[in-house]
């Protein structure tokens, strides 16, 4: 059976003038192409409604939290530094629902992910 690797995606959102805005989900390609050179399957997983959450894991046999965005320090109880890049509230809250559901259905390690001292 070919494992199912879930990977959690990035939001992107564009104004264009004189447009609506531009909404998007993705993954760096690097991402994918790993995984399936390993010979598993790539799972791509949005930034939805939490309560999708344990619906995604229950599909995937294990979990990659994609880089991107700064995490928001208000989730660990700190303040906002000058050097914070983009953060993405919505991403965060979502990501860590995600993580601490993996770690519960054993699909996840907390190893070194930037989640490990939150989760």
């Amino acid at each position: 059976m070919t494992a199912i690797i879930g990977i959690s995606a990035a939001q992107l959102t564009e104004q264009v003038p004189n447009t609506i805005s531009r909404n998007g989900t993705y993954v760096g390609g690097d991402y994918v192409s790993v995984i399936a050179k390993s010979g598993a399957a790539p799972f791509v997983i949005p930034v939805t409604d939490t309560r999708l959450v344990t619906t995604f894991v229950d599909q995937i046999d294990g979990l990659i939290l994609s880089g991107g965005q700064d995490v928001s320090p208000a989730l660990y109880g700190a303040t906002s530094q000058t050097k914070l890049g983009a953060i993405c509230p919505t991403r965060d809250l979502f990501e860590l629902a995600l993580l601490k559901e993996a770690l519960l259905q054993k699909k996840a390690d907390s190893g070194d992910l930037p989640w490990c001292a939150v989760a």
